[in-house]
């Protein structure tokens, strides 16, 4: 597959690094969940809880933009998620596409737009419940680098080679 896969961890993994790192703030705001459990099963329970909320989705590193405005992203939510996935698309601070909440197991291949350019842009990924809508955990950012169509390029090159040698 084109498209870079990344494990989004909704930030338990730190949580659980701190906890069992003794830090003393970490320790005051949850002593009571830790008394009467082993360093063993307070590992269990945060492994357990990585494991529930632990996300993959995909996305295209380098998105295509053909000459009519049409956007291959890769936009994908694998079937193994808990939750539905919402993909926005922002260049230079400005948003320029907001998908619908995208269940699991689907795929959103391209997009037509036409405030997209070539250059950096940002994907935010954002878990939505599937039944009321609403944002869960934190939303992942990641940067794309939006490129002309390869073809297109390859196409407009071999046009411009052929008038020059028949000129």
């Amino acid at each position: 597959m084109l498209g870079g896969l990344l494990v989004l961890v909704l930030g338990i993994g730190g949580a659980a690094l701190l906890l069992l790192g003794g830090s003393d703030l970490t320790g005051t705001i949850l002593g009571a969940a830790r008394e009467g459990k082993s360093r063993a099963e307070l590992q269990a329970e945060l492994d357990q809880e990585v494991q529930d909320n632990m996300m993959t989705v995909s996305v295209l590193p380098s998105p295509r933009l053909s000459s009519s405005g049409l956007l291959e992203v890769g936009f994908e939510n694998d079937a193994e998620n808990k939750f539905s996935q919402r993909f926005t698309l922002t260049q230079d601070g400005v948003e320029i596409y907001r998908s619908d909440p995208l269940e699991p197991g689907k795929r959103i291949d391209s997009i037509r737009l036409k405030d997209v350019a070539t250059g950096k842009a940002m994907v935010e990924v954002q878990a939505v419940d599937q039944e009321s809508g609403a944002d869960r955990g934190s939303p992942t950012v990641i940067e794309v680098n939006v490129v002309n169509d390869p073809a297109e390029t390859q196409a407009a090159d071999t046009a411009a080679a052929a008038a020059e040698g028949s000129a």
